[in-house]
């Protein structure tokens, strides 16, 4: 069977001749009336949904980007590569920090774009913002029960020799707890519930962990704690 086109492709190569087509036309009627037919309103429409379309695209990249990187994640806990997972999915925090942003900016931008579009007659595609928030909601729903698996398990497998490894527990600790805390403040409750039931669970063990780890090194904190 010959190679068939993905449907995304498909659309963009139409768009691409769309816009094509559409400069092709502007060229003409300067060579043959010697002057632009097209007026300015029109030409700054056709920018700003071209600025639009581009704008979901990106939006799908990024969209299936966490998805790749956080399934991915999961994958390696299944394989019980415990440090490739707690490595993937810590990163979510940050991803999510920096998409905030993001997120803020687009629809900023796309406000501006929006009062381009002067003939509503032609229809312009629905931005892909709400679709990105649900992506970033489910993980943020997944991620922490997720990192207390990986987190605890690396930790109890490396209980003895933890200062040759990064503490996962403490991170994915921190990160759960900073994120309920914002859940209470944003009167967010599913996600505080979310948060709280595995920081409840992993707060027993990451209590150990620091007991243990304080007798282990209890000499040099005494000596930080005594007067020089």
């Amino acid at each position: 069977m010959g190679d068939v086109t993905p449907p995304v492709t498909t659309y963009y190569l139409f768009r691409e001749k769309e816009q094509l087509d559409f400069y092709d036309k502007i060229i003409t009627e300067i060579q043959v009336e010697k002057k632009r037919l097209t007026p300015d309103w029109l030409i700054a429409q056709n920018v700003a949904k071209e600025a639009h379309v581009y704008i979901n695209s990106l939006i799908d990249a990024i969209r299936e980007g966490i998805d790749s990187s956080f399934r991915l994640g999961q994958y390696l806990y299944e394989k019980k590569m415990l440090f490739e997972s707690c490595i993937i999915s810590l990163r979510f925090y940050e991803y999510e920090s920096k998409l905030s942003r993001l997120l803020e900016v687009i629809e900023l931008k796309e406000k501006e774009f929006s009062e381009y579009h002067i003939d509503q007659a032609l229809i312009w595609d629905e931005l892909k913002v709400e679709i990105l928030k649900q992506t970033i909601k489910k993980w943020k729903n997944t991620i922490p029960s997720l990192l207390l698996k990986c987190s605890s398990e690396f930790s109890i497998k490396t209980w003895e020799k933890r200062d040759e490894y990064p503490d996962f527990l403490g991170e994915s600790y921190n990160h759960i707890c900073d994120d309920a805390i914002n859940a209470i403040t944003q009167n967010n409750i599913s996600q505080f519930q979310v948060d709280f039931e595995n920081l409840s669970r992993l707060m027993l063990l990451y209590q150990e962990y620091i007991r243990t780890d304080f007798i282990k090194k209890k000499d040099v904190y005494i000596t930080h704690l005594l007067p020089q």
